[in-house]
């Protein structure tokens, strides 16, 4: 069977919908962020120590279960490279106290 190409009404639409769930995803991330740093400064050594032992638990599980779906390498990549700068935020204040 031969498909038509969609009509750009349809491809605006998609468009305008993907903008709106990336735009979410992006508030979201800031909040997100905006927490963390927010809080790192108020946490104690000792905090900050088992938050980190207790993140990287946490992050071991989620990888674990996300073994099981097919994701992008981006996605890997990602979360990745976001558990490694927020564990190394926590090094650093650790630091600091």
């Amino acid at each position: 069977m031969n498909r038509s190409p969609l009509p750009i009404e349809a491809l605006v639409e998609q468009a305008r919908k993907n903008t709106a769930s990336l735009s979410t995803l992006a508030a979201k991330a800031v909040a997100y962020q905006t927490f963390v740093e927010a809080v790192l400064p108020m946490l104690t050594a000792a905090q900050t120590v088992d938050l980190s032992m207790r993140f990287q638990q946490r992050i071991e599980d989620v990888m674990a279960v996300m073994d099981d779906i097919a994701l992008p390498a981006d996605y890997h990549a990602t979360l990745l490279a976001k558990t490694n700068e927020l564990l190394a935020a926590l090094r650093d204040d650790q630091k600091r106290v």
